[in-house]
Order: structure tokens, then C-alpha cells, then sequence
């Protein structure tokens, strides 16, 4: 009887550790491969995080995952505008940097107000803007979370890859997402890991990812810009002030994702 217990014991131990949760890929998992499993990638690493040289003009360099994830197929965390830690809920209330975060209430007006980041009067505390667009380090979840000179992308350093890479839905690693294929033969892989809003994830389930940039939408501060894409539908070519498949704009306090970027080695 001892011996048969503990024979049951042996075997459920096996099928746990078949299915430890790094295996999920909300949870990252696997090893950093450098982002293709092909192995077209020469891997690359800046302060332990792996990243892949695109041949960029600017010489930006993309990390191979998600901060957070441990291949580049994982998910990683998910982050508010902004904020630099993941946290169970993600609205407005709770926004670090929402008027009524800071300073206990809503504006004298009402108005889902914010306390920095915010170049409009009238969606500042009592009217007062500051001039801050662009995330400052303090509030960068990648310079943050990896230090050394990563950073959240700027509108600019994502332009770069719609401008001189090639794009295309597929699946990796059992995930879907995009691949984005430089010129160099090299490629960086955005796994569609959804959104978190309140308590839940929203749109993983429908392959689509959405990714933060570093700067507040021109045209209404409440939303930063973003990455966002649909697997089902094929991307379009970006140009300046166009609005379409990838780029767009959302919802500051709304979970993302964030993947890093590093300036050219020696810059």
C-alpha cells in the first residue's frame, strides 16, 4: 500500500512539472531564443536581455521580448501608460497618474482629469498643464524594469520599422502575432497578448496585440499612442499622420504591453 502511494505520488509530480506555469505564455517560459526559432537571429545581449540588430538607420536595437516574458513568444507584463509595475486592476481610479489617483477626487468639473503628463487645460487639475508629452525615465516601464538605456519605443522609433521592415501575421511557438522581417534577414516576433482592462484580458483570444509608444496622442492627451494589431487583417503602409492597423491610439490606463528599445551599441 506504502509502496502504491507513493508511486501515485511520483507520477502526479511528473504532470506537474509538465505544466509549471512559465510554460503559459501570459507568464513568458522557454528559452530567449533570440526571437526566431529558425535561428536567423544572431542573439545579441544588453544588461541580460537579448535583442536583435534590425540594420535600422537609427541603429535602434528591439528586444527579443516583452518585459516580463522569457521568450519572445510570452506575454509578458502588462502595464498602464506610464506606470512602471504590473497590478490586478487597470481603470481610471486607479491610474497613478489620473487626478483622482493623486489627489483623492475628480477636478472641480468632474472630468477624468490628469495630474502629469497632461498639455491640455482641460483635462488638467484645476486647469493647470504641464508641457510633459514624452515619457520621462522615472516613468518608463523598460528603462525602469531593465535599466541600461532601454526605453518604451517613441512614435518615431516604431515608424522606423512600418518604413523599413516587412510585416506579416503568424504563428510562433504555437502563439499568433506579428513578424516584423528586416532587410538584413533578421526579425523581431510581437505575440498578440490582448489588453487587461479592470480585472481581465481582453482580445488575446482574438489575436490581437497592442503595445505602448512613449508619447501622449497629439490630438487628445487621455490616450498615448500604440501599436495595435488585428492577425485577420494584412497591415498597411504608414505614412505620417495616418491612422489604420498599427498604428493607433488608446485608453492611457488600460493594461499593454511593452517591448524594449536600446540606441546603437556605443551611442
Amino acid at each position: 500500500m506504502k509502496t502504491s502511494l507513493t508511486a501515485m505520488m511520483l507520477i502526479v509530480a511528473l504532470m506537474l512539472a509538465g505544466c509549471q506555469p512559465e510554460d503559459d505564455p501570459q507568464n513568458g517560459g522557454g528559452d530567449n531564443n533570440g526571437g526566431d526559432p529558425n535561428g536567423n537571429n544572431t542573439e545579441a545581449v544588453i544588461d541580460g536581455h537579448a535583442y536583435v540588430d534590425l540594420g535600422l538607420p537609427s541603429g535602434t536595437l528591439w528586444a527579443t521580448c516583452n518585459i516580463g516574458a522569457e521568450r519572445p513568444e510570452g506575454y509578458g507584463k502588462y502595464f498602464a501608460w506610464g506606470e512602471t509595475s504590473p497590478k490586478p486592476t487597470y481603470d481610471y481610479w486607479n491610474y497613478v497618474h489620473s487626478c483622482f489617483h493623486v489627489y483623492g477626487m475628480l477636478d472641480y468639473n468632474d472630468e477624468f482629469n490628469y495630474a502629469k503628463y497632461c498639455s491640455d487645460p482641460a483635462y488638467a487639475w484645476h486647469g493647470v498643464a504641464d508641457t510633459l508629452t514624452m515619457l520621462e525615465s522615472v516613468d518608463d516601464a523598460a528603462a525602469v524594469n531593465w535599466g541600461g538605456g532601454w526605453h518604451v519605443p517613441s512614435l518615431s522609433e516604431m515608424s522606423e520599422l512600418f518604413e523599413h521592415c516587412s510585416w506579416s501575421s503568424t504563428t510562433q511557438g504555437g502563439v499568433r502575432g506579428l513578424k516584423v522581417t528586416a532587410s538584413n534577414g533578421n526579425s523581431i516576433f510581437f505575440p498578440a497578448a490582448g489588453y487587461r482592462l479592470f480585472q481581465l484580458l481582453y482580445e488575446e483570444e482574438n489575436g490581437k496585440g497592442f503595445y505602448w509608444m512613449n508619447q501622449t496622442f497629439w490630438n487628445d492627451i487621455t490616450d498615448a499612442w500604440s501599436l495595435y494589431f488585428d492577425p485577420s487583417i494584412e497591415p498597411f503602409m504608414w505614412s505620417p499622420n495616418t491612422e489604420g492597423t498599427l498604428l493607433h491610439h488608446e485608453r492611457r490606463y488600460r493594461g499593454f504591453s511593452v517591448r524594449p528599445v536600446h540606441a546603437a551599441v556605443g551611442n
